[in-house]
């Protein structure tokens, strides 16, 4: 199993607020893991996230685990549980092996590492 991408502390603690509002707003991962946030109504072009000093591969999942969050309920790129359970089910409610099973389990479990515990409502 894959871990979450956030603990459920980090999920009780998170927030989702913009200072820009509605402005577009745009990120960009370089070659040395380095996030760069541009908004269009932010005082400076661009603004440093993570440098190279922070290790990119434990942070980004967590970036996408809150992108996700911060999604609506209807939005049809939101990952939700129901969607993980629908994946395990496919993955395992045969009796006879079928070819895709684990990736499906796979899958769902990737899907599943960014969402908040079940108990927790972000």
């Amino acid at each position: 199993m894959i871990p979450p991408a956030l603990t459920a502390e980090e999920w009780a603690n998170s927030e989702f607020a913009s200072h820009y509002g509605l402005a577009t707003t745009s990120l960009e991962v370089d070659h040395k893991g380095r996030v760069f946030a541009h908004s269009e109504m932010a005082d400076e072009d661009i603004v440093v996230i993570l440098n190279e000093a922070v290790d990119a591969r434990a942070v980004l999942p967590k970036f996408i685990a809150l992108a996700n969050a911060a999604l609506p309920d209807g939005d049809p790129r939101k990952i939700t549980w129901a969607m993980v359970d629908e994946l395990r089910e496919w993955a395992t409610g045969f009796d006879d092996p079928r070819p895709g099973q684990e990736t499906l389990a796979a899958i769902a479990d990737a899907l599943g590492s960014y969402l908040p515990p079940r108990e927790a409502k972000p």
